[in-house]
């Protein structure tokens, strides 16, 4: 029999605009131009056949530039745009069903002086369903996620104490087209609590509930060449917020979130 192609390196590009910069609810930048850039990068470690079917190792570099205050509009340093960039180290295991688990490592850092630097360790969950859904149908699955998230040094929240975070999600995806690589339409959801301070207020006072953020998202394949494929995202989200979110945002009613985010991967 043929023997399975061994899974190679692969390389994400990834760059993307929006109207507001949230992060777990958390404002952290709502005017000027706002663009953020990535490279993300996996290696196979490890594949086999018993319960861990593959381990990956993953380095993520995510940065963010900005006109706004926290930008060129702000009292910023050299070099003013550059407002942040995310060092994430990460190892990923897939297992049997469709289930796979990681953890990482996360270093944010402002090179504009723009916050102070946090660090966090996060493990991750997430559940492929697409194959369980039949072929000849269109919806790929509900991908449900979850992210335990704590805090090393640092705060997101500029509170009193480190917390700890919990993040669900899931994004049902349905097809456009008898392709089910071709142009396909999801409702992202994710919810973010606090296990443990983190959603505190100005006295240090925590609270559970962080927020949801709900909307739809249109994904177009743009093809490629060779390895290569590209892609377009275009995404509405409205963020619904606890108590201790919106008095950290100064934002009384919902806020609208829109994003445009090109993709290369080989």
């Amino acid at each position: 029999s043929e023997e399975a192609e061994a899974p190679t390196a692969s390389v994400e590009l990834g760059i993307s605009t929006t109207n507001r910069y949230l992060y777990r609810g958390f404002l952290v930048e709502d005017e000027g131009a706002i663009v953020q850039a990535w490279i993300d990068v996996r290696v196979p470690l490890y594949v086999g056949s018993g319960f861990v079917r593959q381990v990956d190792l993953g380095a993520l570099v995510w940065t963010s530039f900005g006109t706004g205050p926290t930008g060129t509009g702000g009292d910023t340093e050299a070099p003013r745009a550059f407002s942040e960039v995310d060092w994430t180290l990460s190892a990923t295991a897939q297992l049997p069903g469709g289930w796979s688990v990681g953890a990482s490592l996360v270093w944010f850092r402002y090179p504009n002086g723009s916050a102070e630097p946090v660090q966090e360790a996060t493990l991750t969950c997430a559940f492929d369903d697409g194959p369980r859904w039949p072929a000849e149908g269109r919806f790929r699955g509900f991908a449900p996620t979850a992210t335990l998230g704590t805090e090393g040094d640092g705060q997101s929240d500029g509170g009193l104490h480190s917390g700890t975070y919990l993040g669900v999600g899931m994004s049902p995806r349905l097809s456009l087209t008898a392709d089910p690589e071709g142009a396909s339409v999801a409702l992202s959801v994710t919810a973010g609590f606090s296990l443990s301070d983190y959603y505190e207020d100005a006295t240090g006072r925590d609270e559970t509930f962080g927020y949801v953020e709900l909307g739809p998202e249109l994904a177009l394949p743009l093809g490629g060449a060779g390895e290569a494929s590209c892609s377009l995202t275009l995404g509405v989200h409205v963020l619904l917020a606890g108590d201790h979110v919106r008095q950290y945002n100064d934002a009384d009613e919902p806020e609208i979130v829109a994003f445009l985010t090109f993709l290369t991967s080989f």
